[in-house]
């Protein structure tokens, strides 16, 4: 009788053990198919709700400086993600496509246009044909009381990563929710890119163009479930 009563608890323990590490195989999937879903979340963490780029409308414009002028333009949005909960943002990830570069400042059909355009696209700039996306991964967003954020995160051109922190912000707007940046400002030579730049020429005199360029962006979201 006593081993009957031992063999009894010995298969009800078994039964809760197996059904203890299915539970825990489970969960451990449903992580795993909402990063292959996502596809850009880099962590595993899951955010409820998810949300994807509106890539239609989603801008962004750049501004690079030299003492005899300045360039203005746009670059599109390749792809991104940003999830945020009840407390504020979460996490980011964006993709710019490097190869979508336009200047706005030169009408399209003066043949200076076409020039510069294809000078950011070379090697003294993006080269873009052997790094066709740039990125941007959020680290840590600090809220203040105002509902703005401090955004730190890794930008990546170039395949160089360096880490920069600027002000943003998350509005809700008639049409959804809107992630947005009034100003980043980058150090081109942070990602290797030395051409005319003062730190490695001396030579210049004021020929030589900034080392430092903005950008801004406003990225609308979709609702993702």
């Amino acid at each position: 009788m006593k081993k009957l009563i031992f063999l009894s608890i010995a298969l009800n323990l078994f039964m809760v053990s197996c059904k203890n590490d299915q539970k825990a195989k489970n969960e451990t999937k449903s992580v795993e198919e909402a990063e292959i879903t996502s596809g850009l979340i880099k962590k595993t963490q899951t955010f409820d709700p998810t949300h994807t780029a509106d890539l239609d409308n989603s801008k962004i414009t750049w501004h690079a400086y030299k003492p005899t002028g300045k360039h203005h333009g746009t670059v599109n949005l390749k792809s991104g993600m940003l999830a945020y909960d009840q407390n504020g943002l979460k996490n980011a990830y964006f993709e710019v496509d490097m190869s979508s570069i336009v200047v706005e400042d030169i009408p399209a059909d003066d043949e200076y246009n076409a020039k510069l355009v294809n000078h950011l696209k070379s090697a003294d700039f993006f080269d873009v044909e052997k790094y066709p996306v740039a990125s941007f991964k959020l680290i840590e967003a600090e809220k203040s009381e105002d509902g703005t954020y401090q955004v730190t995160g890794d930008f990546t051109i170039n395949e160089v990563s360096k880490s920069v922190s600027f002000p943003a912000s998350l509005q809700e707007t008639d049409h959804g929710m809107l992630f947005k940046a009034e100003k980043v400002q980058l150090d081109r030579t942070d990602y290797g890119i030395k051409y005319k730049s003062k730190k490695f020429f001396d030579d210049l005199k004021d020929k030589f163009i900034n080392d430092k360029f903005d950008f801004a962006f406003e990225v609308p979201l979709n609702a993702t479930k």
